[in-house]
């Protein structure tokens, strides 16, 4: 059995899979108070099907980019699970959950996500190999000027983006999934899948998410 936790944002996600596919999910905003809420959600979603932290193997986990303190929260729990239950940990980019659903499309695709006042990390993704190119962060100007005719768009935020952005009005662009939550459980677990078969998982001792930014204070509602 597998485990997927994404803590990457205010949007939490847990879910369930055996051999890749998925049999259990939650899926909820957390606001900023994973720390509070990701223990008991992962027990109650084990109970729900009769399983114990032995019966896990393998965890999906989004590294990030993301919020400091709570990518922070899903691999310090992830770890200790890991250590506890022998389990190994693949280590899925943020932004690869964000795209995969756009790769039948066969069009590049622009993952964003906003990490800061006028500040978005973001990753090219070939559909064709499903790779990313590596994650920078740019204004959004800065990125369309980048990113020819026939890209599309996606990710957390996206809606926010467009409205305040009059470059990003301008340009004749593809823009997908403009729903607040964008990224899903069921995505996470097929990468995370693909990554457990050919044995990509990570060391423990130097996993680290990618926090792209330094920290700022969320503070947990009691």
């Amino acid at each position: 059995m597998e485990l997927a936790i994404d803590t990457s944002t205010k949007y939490a996600s847990l879910g369930l899979s055996f051999n890749g596919k998925m049999v259990a999910e939650n899926q909820w905003l957390s606001g900023w108070n994973h720390t509070v809420e990701i223990g008991a959600k992962i027990r109650k979603l084990l109970k729900s099907k009769l399983l114990k932290p032995n019966d896990i193997d393998s965890i999906f986990l989004a590294i990030g980019p993301g919020g400091y303190s709570s990518l922070r929260t899903g691999l310090s729990f992830a770890k200790g699970f890991a250590e506890a239950s022998g389990a190994h940990i693949y280590a899925v980019s943020t932004l690869a959950i964000q795209a995969y659903p756009f790769f039948s499309l066969n069009v590049p695709i622009c993952s964003l996500l906003q990490v800061g006042r006028d500040q978005i990390a973001w990753s090219i993704y070939d559909p064709l190999n499903k790779k990313g190119s590596e994650v920078k962060i740019n204004s959004l100007d800065e990125i369309v000027k980048y990113c020819s005719s026939d890209f599309i768009f996606c990710g957390e935020g996206i809606k926010e983006i467009e409205s305040t952005s009059a470059t990003f009005k301008n340009y004749r662009r593809f823009i997908v999934n403009r729903n607040m939550n964008t990224r899903f459980v069921r995505d996470l677990i097929k990468i995370g899948f693909e990554m457990k078969l050919q044995g990509f998982h990570s060391d423990l001792t130097t996993l680290e998410p990618n926090y792209l930014r330094n920290p700022s204070i969320h503070v947990s509602k009691k």
